[in-house]
């Protein structure tokens, strides 16, 4: 049986957590041509006192986050890649995969990131992903000129590209 209530601000204040962050210091690596560039601090672990748990973070040499270990286990991770802005002749670093393992030892899942070719604001970002026997697409449709990067609309497609739910967004 699990019994919830609210706490009072009194109650609140002698039972609030507390948590330790550990922190590392490594070599920045510029994330394009991997030349030195400088040192910093990344987040290794925070764990809640008291509770004995915590959640474990990871980063490549560009000190981009790669993975997240939950307390139970499970496991995000993400795989950069450089995107290229035509118009402006910049380059981000982008997210280009996401995986996620739900639990330790458990299957773990994919999403590819793609966005479409941009000039200075990507107008289109799809993820597309297979879960056992389903495989679903999302696209978001963003706003290039006045908003950049509101969604304007949203869709979701099956594996032979048939429309399943589309939102428009105003």
């Amino acid at each position: 049986m699990i019994i919830r209530r609210t706490l009072t601000p009194y109650e609140l204040r002698r039972h609030s957590e507390n948590y330790t962050f550990v922190l590392g210091y490594q070599r920045v690596l510029e994330p394009f041509n991997l030349n030195n560039y400088s040192w910093g601090y990344v987040l290794n672990s925070a764990a809640v006192n008291g509770l004995n748990i915590s959640h474990q973070f990871q980063y490549d040499s560009s000190a981009e986050l790669t993975q997240v270990t939950t307390p139970l286990g499970g496991v995000l991770k993400w795989a950069y890649q450089n995107d290229y802005y035509t118009g402006s002749g910049r380059s981000y670093r982008a997210v280009q995969y996401r995986y996620l393992q739900a639990v330790s030892g458990g299957t773990t899942y994919q999403w590819n990131v793609q966005m479409d070719a941009a000039v200075v604001w990507h107008g289109v970002t799809t993820l597309a992903g297979r879960w056992g026997q389903y495989s679903k697409g999302v696209e978001l449709q963003h706003q290039c000129s006045s908003f950049p990067g509101l969604a304007t609309a949203y869709e979701e497609h099956d594996t032979t590209g048939a429309v399943l739910l589309h939102k428009d967004f105003t």
